[in-house]
């Protein structure tokens, strides 16, 4: 759990060095020919921004294909309810409004349904999002998959459960006389 918080503190560091090259227009001859853009659309996982109300301002491309949009221009001014089903957009929502309201970071747990129809469980991480008057507009967030690692963690103490019951059974046969 560490390295997946971990790893979404370097993909927010990696967001904030994109904003810092584009507010900077930075010219070093090794980020010339990579533009924000071009990197934004790169990094792993989800990276995504809505405003206060929830809708979507902007993400990177991997956040619109896994929900099933065929483009960024689509995805745009949608909300969680056009995304999600009801129940999973509640819980996105008031995430987003914690974070709001708060004006701290939130790390947690989240689902969606993806578009081939499975349900992907995420590790987020949100932060307010601020103007340049520091006032809070919406909300910053990564996320990171963790399905299989969830998954991976459940077949050990399924594995244990059998094991102790199977144990208990041993017990209770060797004790008839």
């Amino acid at each position: 759990m560490i390295k997946l918080v971990l790893g979404a503190s370097i993909i927010i560091n990696i967001l904030f060095f994109i904003l810092w090259i584009r507010k900077t227009k930075t010219h070093h001859s090794s980020t010339s020919a990579l533009s924000a853009d071009l990197i934004l659309a790169q990094l792993p996982g989800h990276i995504y921004w809505k405003d206060k109300n929830g809708i979507m301002l902007g993400c990177n491309e991997q956040n619109w294909k896994d929900w099933g949009f065929k483009s960024l221009s689509e995805f745009i001014g949608k909300t969680d309810y056009e995304i999600f089903p009801k129940e999973q957009a509640d819980a996105l929502r008031a995430n987003d409004n914690l974070v709001v309201q708060t004006q701290k970071a939130l790390v947690a747990e989240e689902s969606g349904l993806a578009a081939d129809g499975s349900i992907m469980l995420m590790l987020s991480h949100k932060i307010p999002l601020r103007d340049h008057q520091n006032k809070i507009i919406g909300i910053l967030g990564t996320s990171i998959e963790i399905t299989k690692i969830k998954e991976a963690e459940i077949v050990p103490e399924a594995a244990l459960v059998k094991a102790v019951d199977g144990l208990a059974a041993m017990v209770k046969e060797q004790d008839r006389p």
